[in-house]
């Protein structure tokens, strides 16, 4: 399950894959919902970042487990 609390191994930031990952989406898809808004990101030239919490609050226990 994801979390909103950070631990000092914890990223600030994920990349697309990260999310793609822990989201068990396609890459292409998660660039797809940032490029349309639909999941919070910022966008640094070409790549986009994720906040973990964001990621987290957004899916909430919905996102599959990561164990």
């Amino acid at each position: 399950m994801l979390t909103s609390k950070t631990t000092p191994d914890s990223p600030t930031t994920l990349t697309v894959d990260e999310v793609a990952e822990r989201l068990r989406l396609h890459r292409r898809t998660v660039l797809k919902l940032a490029a349309r808004g639909e999941i919070p990101a910022v966008r640094l030239g070409k790549l986009y970042r994720f906040a973990p919490q964001k990621i987290a609050a957004l899916f909430g226990s919905d996102a599959p487990d990561q164990s």
